[in-house]
Parts: C-alpha cells; structure tokens; sequence
C-alpha cells in the first residue's frame, strides 16, 4: 500500500510539471507559469524551476526580470547532480546562466504585492529550512535558506501572511483600527492614528496609547504587526508596574513567602508558574488582562505550589485553607469566564 501511494504521489508532483508544458508549447504562458510554480512551491519539483526561469528570462506570462530568471536558473542547476550536468537538460541550463552572466547576483527581493503591501526575501546561509517572517516598520521580512528561490520565498508570503494574523484577536476583528480601545482592571489600552509618520507610544500609569502613523495603510499585515508588538511592549510594561506588588500583598496577608517575581513576554501558553527550591514564581505578560480578583486568585495558586507541586485534591484543599473556598471556586472558573486573553502577549 505504501509503495502504491509513493508513486500515485510522484505521478502528481510530475503532472503540474506536464500540465505546465503543454500550457507553455500552446502559448498559454500565464497558465504554464502557474503550474511551474505550483509545481516547484507544492511538489518541490527542480526541473520547473528552468522552465519557469524561462518565462522570466523572456517575459512569458510574467513581467521580464533577468534577476529572478538568474537565480532560478542558478538554483536549479545547483541542484543537479554532476552527472546531470552533463546530460541535455543540464547544458541547457548552463547555457543560460551563461547567457545571464552580466546580471548581478542577489540573495535579497523587495516586492509590492496587493492586500499585503511591501514584501522583502532574504535568502541566507543560517536561515532556517522553513521560511520564517519578521516586521520591519514599512514591510515584512521573509528568510530562507540559500537553496530557495527568491520567487519561492515571495510565493510563499503570498500564501501565508493573509493568516498569519489569527494567533491573537482583538475585539474578535483580529486586526486594530483607529479607535481600538481595550479597558481592564488594570490598563485602559487606546489605539489612535497619529499626525505624524512614527509610532509613539506612552505608558502612564494605567493609560496605554499608541499613536500609529498618519500614512499606515491596517490592511497591511506588517502594520498589524508592528503594532501589535508596540502594544505588547507597553503592556509587558504595565506588568511589570502591577504585578510584583499585588504578589507581595497577597504573600503578607495568607502568610507565604517567595523566592522573587518576574514578568516574562512569552509566546508560550502559561500564565504563571513557581519553580525552583526557592519558589520563584514567573508571570506571563499577559496576567495583566486578568481581572482584579482573577489574578489575587492566581498569585494564591502559584503560592500554594509551595506546599503542594501536583494538581488534584491536596492541591484545591490547600487552596481553600490559604484563600477560602471563593479562591478555589474561581480559580477553577477563571478559563472560563471568556473575556480574556484579549491579546496574545
């Protein structure tokens, strides 16, 4: 059975290839340069990567560009075997490489692409396999490794970015806009377009704002990004002014000490967490969206990791003893109650 799915998928990773020819010997070259593509960035497929250098080199379906067609070509030709070198296809493509040899190197591409703004690949040898993104003010940033085409790494952020959002909500609209206000016990978070064209954001006691730039375009994943970072930082922040002291209250008043407090920004899905003999205990930077009574409650919890390391019925009765039956009732409740995480620290 195995051996029979292998090569039904290695029938399909060579019919985009096919279905790219035949679009290509009947003229339909918008056609064959989405199946050469399909074919390299699905099947992982070299021989298209020619073919689709081709279309590049000539301008066949696609805007001319010698640059992408020579790194295509180049990296095709990489992957060869030395024996295929040799052979018809391999001394095809050498010679277009030769024929290219005036264009310039490049391991790095800036694009516009519609509905996602401006996109830029860099290709390095320590990136990882994968392609990974970062943000940049005024774009996103795709690295990958050095045997990926430029073409592949901007085709690869033309799927991906449109979801790369949905990790973290706001107001259930996943994104901000102008006016985005978020308002807990703790912070009031506002979201504003500013006058100017830079980020500026102010932490003031419990008031969070974010002045984003007058031009920003919020349909653009980078500006969500990037403000969502800013967000983060302030509200990593505000943890940091809260926190420590309400843990140092409850401690005084059940009578448990502690090791030391710190605020941790993590992606991870932990809120808090003690550890160590001198039971040093860790909030995530997100606690901060708990409500008042929720995060005395989870300080009681981590607090009665002292006495009991493992969840269960000694855990909940100490619980009780320290906090009350109140403390354990909402601390059994608190991921229930559905108005937090607003955002993804």
């Amino acid at each position: 059975m195995w051996f029979k799915i292998y090569l039904l998928g290695a029938v399909s990773r060579i019919d985009y290839f096919e279905k790219g020819r035949e679009h290509y010997n009947r003229k339909e070259y918008a056609e064959a340069v989405s199946c050469f593509l399909r074919s390299i960035t699905e099947d992982y497929y070299n021989t298209p990567r020619a073919w689709l250098g081709l279309c590049y080199e000539c301008g066949l379906g696609v805007a001319k560009d010698r640059v992408l067609a020579k790194d295509l070509y180049s990296r095709c030709y990489d992957r060869l075997s030395f024996s295929k070198r040799d052979e018809k296809f391999g001394l095809w493509v050498a010679q277009h490489l030769e024929n290219l040899k005036d264009v310039a190197e490049c391991d790095s591409r800036r694009v516009f692409i519609e509905g996602l703004g401006n996109v830029k690949v860099i290709r390095n040898i320590n990136a990882p396999y994968r392609p990974q993104f970062r943000y940049n003010v005024d774009e996103v940033v795709v690295q990958t490794d050095k045997r990926t085409t430029l073409v592949e790494g901007l085709c690869y952020a033309q799927k991906h970015l449109p979801d790369i959002n949905r990790g973290w909500t706001c107001d259930g609209q996943r994104r901000y806009y102008d006016g985005y206000t978020l308002k807990t016990d703790y912070f009031n978070l506002r979201v504003l377009r500013g006058a100017t064209d830079k980020y500026i954001s102010k932490v003031e006691g419990r008031e969070c704002l974010l002045h984003f730039p007058k031009g920003a375009n919020l349909d653009y994943v980078y500006v969500q990004e990037t403000i969502h970072k800013r967000v983060r930082q302030m509200l990593f922040k505000r943890t940091q002014e809260v926190v420590p002291p309400i843990l140092k209250e409850v401690s005084e008043r059940i009578n448990v000490p502690y090791g030391k407090c710190e605020v941790v920004m993590t992606h991870r899905s932990f809120v808090a967490y003690n550890i160590g003999p001198n039971h040093d205990i860790y909030f995530s930077a997100s606690s901060i969206q708990l409500p008042k009574e929720s995060l005395e409650t989870l300080c009681i919890h981590e607090l009665t990791h002292n006495f009991v390391s493992e969840h269960g019925k000694d855990f909940y009765d100490k619980m009780a003893e320290l906090g009350g039956e109140e403390a354990v009732k909402r601390d059994k409740s608190m991921w229930k109650e559905g108005r937090w995480p607003y955002l993804r620290m």
